[in-house]
């Protein structure tokens, strides 16, 4: 039924979850993005695994009618394709968070381990037993998984309707600050006030919660976006120490490392989650930019390519391969790649690497013309400062360069940071002016930037 799609989702990301706990040391979980591409697949496990890298698959189906649900599930071991366990649970809806711990379980007693029992390896119990609360939650996740400005959209309504169903649910505070988090980071909204909405969102999930992974890497990402970096590193520390298979914590740590002077620490917590969700463009996008920002730009042009060739309608690879083409000398190949890919030429994302192309490559008149359609798309819809920053810097228009950065929020965003590290705006750095909005890159620096987890 496509209509109960979100609550079979939903069960692989809560099972997933609850195994990725199970002894996170020994045991790894493939996350959920690379394993919903197997969804309904013909393939066996034998070319699953292979294209995996894993030993064993966890595979079942979710039946439900009204407040009854049944789920059938089998573990398989991928060698031999054998069966080494395999039930089937018949639960009122009620007894479904009692379900997932007892799959969990069995699992981990069919591959000889045991379950540890530690606060910071251990599910949290149930933090709702409101039923609506629950499946508004599933919702919610199943369209922030989707990542597009509509599903975004409505993953804010549906955290939004849990939270009203049961103030007490700790992850629905999570979803909601990770949904505005992203929607900020995506340039879909303004910065001012969502991250205000965002962080109390984030710190009433840890006050329900002090357990809970996903409260603390919200309000992580969200003071690295606000430059509170210092107050944000062992925020990411704790989320890692409850859950290191957590992918948000994973990308987002990355993320803060590189952009304060770590970039090998970060390109391991990079590869981290890429070794987690292998078949991800997030992560692919992730280790680009890792790269990327730490100066290795073949390296982060492989990431993004093959995050293109994973998902090909995303602007945003597109965006990030074209400038990654850019600052290694070859703007003509690049503005082929963005100009070949012709239904995304409406996204702002394309539309701003375009003028900066073509301001790089004189074609002045051309890149102003492409400027002006996206000033008036301004006047009836949110368009992000760095659209803009892009634009003027391959026109080499410094006065509006300067104007957009100094207009722009102090908070709220990564751009800045990022901005101080992209190559896009070195024949600026030595301007006085830019340096007052726009403070110069970090040092790279040696030693631990990253915690040893």
């Amino acid at each position: 039924d496509p209509e109960q799609e979100f609550f079979t989702d939903g069960m692989t990301d809560e099972l997933i979850t609850h195994l990725g706990r199970v002894q996170p040391k020994r045991l790894g979980v493939i996350a959920r993005t690379s394993a919903m591409r197997y969804k309904k697949t013909e393939r066996s496990a034998e070319e699953i695994g292979r294209e995996l890298g894993v030993e064993y698959l966890l595979e079942g189906s979710v039946r439900r009618a009204g407040d009854r649900v049944r789920i059938t599930t089998q573990l398989v071991q991928v060698a031999d394709q054998s069966h080494l366990w395999a039930e089937t649970y018949d639960r009122p809806m009620q007894d479904i968070f009692d379900l997932q711990e007892e799959v969990a379980r069995s699992v981990a007693k069919a591959l000889e381990l045991e379950l540890v029992r530690s606060r910071e390896s251990t599910v949290s119990p149930p933090d709702t037993t409101a039923g609506e609360a629950y499946e508004a939650y599933l919702r919610g996740r199943f369209y922030w998984s989707q990542r597009t400005p509509e599903s975004l959209r409505l993953a804010v309504d549906w955290f939004q309707r849990a939270i009203a169903i049961d103030p007490g649910f700790a992850r629905a505070y999570a979803g909601l600050a990770d949904t505005l988090n992203v929607r900020v980071t995506y340039m879909m909204i303004p910065p001012d006030p969502a991250y205000e909405t965002a962080e109390a969102a984030a710190r009433r999930a840890i006050d329900l919660d002090p357990t809970l992974a996903e409260g603390y890497a919200s309000l992580a990402s969200i003071l690295t976006h606000r430059r509170l970096l210092d107050a944000a590193r062992p925020l990411y520390e704790r989320a890692l120490e409850i859950d290191p298979n957590y992918l948000p914590a994973l990308y987002w740590f990355a993320v803060h490392l590189v952009g304060t002077g770590y970039p090998d620490e970060a390109s391991v917590m990079a590869g981290r989650a890429l070794q987690t969700d292998p078949l991800s463009p997030t992560a692919e996008i992730v280790q680009g930019n890792v790269h990327f920002f730490a100066g290795r730009r073949r390296e982060a042009l492989v990431h993004y390519r093959r995050g293109i060739d994973l998902e090909p309608k995303m602007p945003w690879l597109h965006m990030r391969a074209a400038l990654c083409r850019a600052s290694m000398g070859a703007c003509p190949e690049a503005l082929a790649d963005l100009e070949s890919v012709t239904e995304f030429t409406h996204s702002l994302e394309t539309q701003s690497a375009r003028v900066y192309l073509l301001g790089k490559l004189g074609r002045r008149d051309e890149a102003r013309a492409l400027l002006e359609r996206i000033l008036e798309r301004a006047r009836w819809e949110y368009v992000s400062w760095e659209h803009f920053a892009y634009a003027y810097a391959g026109l080499g228009d410094r006065d509006a360069l300067l104007d957009v950065l100094a207009k722009a929020p102090k908070v709220g965003t990564l751009s800045r940071l990022f901005l101080m590290l992209d190559p896009a705006f070195d024949p600026y750095r030595k301007d006085p002016r830019f340096e007052s909005v726009l403070p110069a890159p970090p040092q790279a620096r040696a030693g631990t930037g990253a915690p040893a987890l």
